[in-house]
């Protein structure tokens, strides 16, 4: 039948809760992070962009933890 795995994308957690104040959840692998820039570069070898486009994600959609940033 093909590969369907491109249609159901599942990601590691649901995307409204990949966001907490403390920490950014992957939704590749579920790992939580305080910066999710370098975890996808040397990980998936993918750009926040790419990451953000997969997952269907704003273009503002942080790559870094919101009490991290500040």
């Amino acid at each position: 039948t093909g590969d369907s795995s491109r249609d159901t994308l599942k990601p590691a957690v649901p995307i409204r809760r990949s966001l907490t104040p403390e920490y950014i959840i992957c939704l590749e692998d579920g790992k939580k992070l305080k910066m999710l820039k370098r975890h996808l570069r040397t990980t998936y070898n993918m750009t926040p962009d790419q990451y953000r486009s997969k997952w269907g994600l704003p273009t503002d959609y942080p790559m870094v933890a919101p009490n991290y940033a500040a």
